[in-house]
């Protein structure tokens, strides 16, 4: 049965695209940039089918029969998983210039104690904001606020609206930081990159609908990534 499911996986490899293709997805990454290259996947070959699940969560993608995934941080190396690097994703943390005249700019970790915090909160808990220390030492930070909320789009509006500090990642409000809607503070602590890749289980014969699905992200985002943006100066 081994060699019979070999030699079908290696003919499907050869052919056009077709079945059903399993994705993974961190929610705001995936639908702005990975979903429409796959609805276009899609369009372009009639007999493949798409499955997308929207997630923070790193999937057993093995266990749970996931074909593809993109995962935003540190990869676990004992997961069996080939990984194409696709560049980072940079957080900031940033608020109104009109919220921090009235309350202040914080200089320190130790300052934001005193502001209103904008929380992201998975399951009902507030996400820790991660940085790094004066000695170079990767910390978390527990916050907590009157505001807390399950989606980065709805942070980065409080924070427009001026109701307090958020952390998001830097493409989503690049244009409000350009325009001088939103201001950044502690640039250089809570900054630091998380690399974004591509994952799928490793095989010896990919299948056709995974080589298209990898081979189109590559191409579309393989050197311009609209979410790895640099610091603006």
């Amino acid at each position: 049965a081994g060699l019979a499911e070999a030699e079908a996986e290696l003919l499907q490899g050869r052919g056009e695209p077709s079945g059903l293709l399993r994705v993974a997805l961190p929610p705001l990454l995936g639908r702005a940039f990975v979903m429409p290259v796959l609805l276009e996947l899609a369009a372009r070959w009639p007999a493949l089918r798409l499955e997308v699940v929207f997630g923070a969560r790193a999937v057993d993608l093995a266990a749970e029969g996931v074909d593809l995934a993109v995962r935003i941080g540190d990869l676990d190396d004992r997961a069996g998983l080939i990984a194409r690097p696709l560049g980072v994703q940079r957080r900031v943390v940033c608020a109104t210039p009109a919220y921090l005249d009235a309350r202040g700019r914080p200089k320190t970790v130790d300052d934001l104690a005193a502001h209103d915090c904008l929380v992201e909160a998975r399951d009902g808990r507030p996400t820790p904001w991660p940085y790094v220390d004066a000695d170079g030492v990767a910390r978390s930070l527990p916050v907590d606020g009157r505001l807390r909320i399950g989606d980065a789009l709805v942070l980065a509006e409080a924070a427009r609206a001026g109701t307090g500090i958020a952390m998001v990642p830097r493409w989503v409000v690049a244009e409000d930081l350009a325009a001088g809607r939103l201001e950044t503070v502690l640039d250089g602590v809570f900054d630091s990159p998380l690399p974004v890749n591509l994952v799928w289980p490793r095989t010896p014969y990919p299948s056709a609908k995974l080589r298209a699905a990898v081979d189109a992200l590559v191409e579309r985002y393989g050197t311009e990534r609209p979410w790895d943006s640099s610091p603006l100066p």
